[in-house]
């Protein structure tokens, strides 16, 4: 937890949070990527950012509602308009309430019903289902002026602050903008250094997704560019889901794909590509062979 910043207008030595343990950090950069606690930050240095934390709740059901990845009221954005598809599972959601304090972000009963009440005029079958928890964050959302809630862009800012700590505030965004949001960072703090280099952040695989994209291993011999290779990659794609679909389906394996000892294990070893992709109809194969055997 930062506790201080030396250089700005207020001089409190940087300390651990834990009792007794003291250290500073030199940087001629110091970038403050504290999301909703970005202000409170910048404060240290002398700063002031006109952030406002909202407060967004999701409630987890035990699983999966609808195949599509995303469901939505058409309507003006409210409270429990969507209802996203992730793995096995469902997420509902969400909400926009402006909170003072990013650490008291969390979800409450009123809000959980709330949420589920929304994603049942959009699933009717969720009346019927289990649901695993809740959980809530804070947004770090910059205000245009007395916006508030749903009213404030989801827009990022990154600020070069001129206080004596060299400091540089990431603010605003969401998950979906982080990418681009570190590449604007990146190329402001290379020309405060004075450094000359392209930003590869936008190039760089996101971890865990390696084997979504093998294309990537094969540049070079044999393929001469990167749509070839991505041919090469939906051929492997589609061929493979078919045979995996077929077998659950039908429950016929005439290629030995996945093994009812072990399916999981075969699908990632024979066809990496598509782990994700059926992980969730083997859990409902499987589940409705369990079902056949135990239950009749």
């Amino acid at each position: 937890r930062v506790c201080g910043i030396q250089g700005g207008e207020k001089q409190q030595p940087p300390h651990h949070s834990s009792p007794g343990e003291q250290y500073e950090i030199q940087a001629d950069v110091v970038v403050n990527t504290a999301g909703p606690w970005a202000g409170t930050v910048a404060n240290l240095a002398g700063e002031e950012l006109p952030l406002r934390p909202s407060k967004g709740h999701l409630v987890v059901t035990e699983r999966r509602i609808f195949n599509m990845s995303a469901t939505g009221h058409l309507r003006y954005p409210s409270d429990g308009d969507l209802i996203l598809s992730h793995h096995a599972v469902s997420i509902l959601g969400t909400t926009s309430i402006d909170v003072d304090d990013p650490d008291l972000a969390r979800p409450t009963r009123e809000e959980t019903f709330k949420i589920i009440r929304e994603g049942c005029l959009l699933a009717p079958s969720l009346r019927e289902a289990r649901f695993l928890g809740s959980f809530a964050s804070a947004r770090p959302l910059l205000p245009a002026g007395e916006e508030r809630g749903r009213q404030v862009s989801r827009t990022f800012a990154v600020v070069e602050q001129k206080s004596p700590a060299n400091l540089v505030t990431v603010a605003g965004g969401k998950a979906s903008t982080y990418r681009l949001m570190a590449q604007v960072a990146a190329d402001l703090i290379c020309k405060r250094l004075g450094i000359s280099a392209d930003c590869t952040t936008h190039r760089q695989c996101l971890p865990g997704a390696e084997h979504l994209l093998p294309w990537r291993k094969l540049s070079g011999e044999g393929l001469k560019s990167q749509h070839c290779s991505k041919a090469l990659y939906w051929k492997k794609f589609n061929g493979g889901y078919s045979k995996v679909n077929n077998y659950l389906h039908t429950g016929v394996d005439p290629g030995n794909i996945l093994s009812p000892a072990s399916p999981e294990d075969t699908i990632e070893k024979k066809y990496p590509y598509l782990s994700e992709q059926v992980a969730r109809r083997t859990i409902k194969r499987w589940g409705s062979l369990a079902e056949e055997i135990f239950c009749s």
